[in-house]
């Protein structure tokens, strides 16, 4: 079985970014974050260069995340609080925290990894 792939030619570059871009990553503000409601992903970064995704898709009932405030991530539907830091759930119905998803800054953009 053949398991190569059309993408064969991002293997030239490590540098070069292969997922969907997001944003400027000067748009995330340092203790806040950015909710892109296009792939669902919300982009934190809770200290000066530590950028973190994860899924902006409520565990509980499948909300999208308002946004990012103080370092917690807030569902509007029912008051969920998530960690920037890590996603753990803070407070509310939720039953879980929100997954982690893979992203990349290259060039000051934020890509979906």
């Amino acid at each position: 079985s053949s398991s190569s792939s059309s993408s064969s030619s991002s293997s030239s570059s490590s540098a070069s970014p292969t997922g969907e871009p997001l944003g400027p990553v000067d748009q995330v503000p340092v203790s806040g974050g950015v909710v892109y409601d296009g792939p669902k992903v919300v982009v934190t970064q809770p200290a000066d260069g530590d950028v973190r995704g994860f899924s902006a898709v409520c565990p509980h009932q499948g909300c999208l995340m308002a946004g990012v405030e103080d370092h917690v991530i807030v569902c509007p539907c029912h008051n969920s609080l998530f960690s920037a830091e890590d996603g753990a759930l803070i407070a509310g119905p939720s039953p879980t925290g929100l997954p982690p998803v893979a992203i990349s800054v290259v060039d000051g953009t934020v890509y979906l990894a």
